[in-house]
């Protein structure tokens, strides 16, 4: 579908022992050529790591030590030819750069999965889950994440439109062939199944997506934090499914680069105090009417 290469740094920014430049698309191995000497001659084979050095090709000067790895259309993560490349911390700009000029284009943020979708690699669902998972601060989160990338909320989607489908051809020709003898149905469990789902009684892409919680106390943090979890309590109001608590959260507060500060965490619900039914995720209902709510704020400090 796409003429052009792309690249990007696929590593957080920063200072790190290894960083990872990746590149995607037709002229992903022919790039990579020019600026990759391999240790020992061969041809790159798919899915096979190679030894070698990062080389400008303007003097022939070594940038870096490194390991390449080709992944063949249409057995990768966009479906197009990709290679990526394990380089160390420092030179890793540098790779980036060679890369660039060797004839590949920088990649808008998020565009290997926008290729990855348009290529038919993943669907909507999946490429929102890709975030999530980059983006999870616990355990409960990354876990639902990780299933709802296998695929578990497409499928249940598609069932449901073709229980639907099936409901609107009945009713089609009961319609327009009011002549013909048409076996008597009744669709009411099929539309009542469709409708608990997409009011969130279903399926749900989240741990409880009908709850809020508000903060309605100070958040006692330390005069003076670095980047590690700092324990603290977070004292607030949980709203589920309009039922009101008072509640205080466990949590780990994190000091970020920009001054804020980020606390996450997770609470355990017993749904019984809410006098609720627990929700059913992907068709698994919680274990002994208990589930966990996952959240994340950002405070700002005064």
């Amino acid at each position: 579908m796409y003429d052009d290469t792309i690249t990007a740094i696929a590593t957080p920014p920063g200072e790190g022992g290894i960083g990872i430049v990746r590149l995607s698309g037709r002229e992903a191995l022919s790039i990579v050529r020019r600026i990759f000497r391999p240790y020992k001659p061969g041809p790159f084979r798919s899915h096979h790591v190679r030894y070698g050095h990062i080389v400008d090709p303007a003097d022939g000067s070594v940038v870096d030590e490194a390991l390449a790895v080709l992944m063949r259309a249409p057995n990768s993560f966009t479906r197009e030819d990709v290679v990526e490349l394990s380089c160390h911390g420092g030179p890793l700009q540098r790779t980036l750069s060679l890369t660039l000029a060797a004839g590949a284009r920088l990649a808008q943020p998020g565009e290997f999965t926008l290729r990855a979708f348009l290529n038919g690699r993943i669907d909507l669902t999946q490429a929102e889950a890709t975030l999530d998972i980059i983006r999870a601060q616990t355990n409960k989160g990354l876990s639902l994440a990780q299933a709802q990338l296998g695929g578990w909320l497409a499928q249940e989607v598609r069932r449901i439109r073709a229980d639907l489908l099936e409901a609107l051809a009945y009713v089609t020709v009961v319609v327009d062939f009011p002549e013909d003898e048409v076996e008597t149905q009744d669709i009411t469990p099929t539309l009542q199944a469709g409708l608990r789902v997409v009011s969130g009684r279903g399926i749900q892409t989240d741990t409880f997506p009908t709850s809020t919680f508000e903060v309605t106390g100070p958040v006692a943090l330390p005069a003076a934090f670095g980047s590690e979890d700092v324990d603290v309590t977070l004292p607030g109001r949980l709203t589920l499914h309009g039922v009101t608590r008072d509640v205080e959260m466990a949590a780990q507060a994190r000091l970020q680069d920009d001054g804020t500060v980020v606390v996450a965490g997770s609470l355990p619900i017993l749904f019984a105090d809410y006098e609720i039914e627990p929700p059913s995720i992907g068709g698994f209902v919680a274990v002994e009417d208990r589930g966990t709510l996952e959240f994340r704020v950002v405070l700002a400090r005064s």
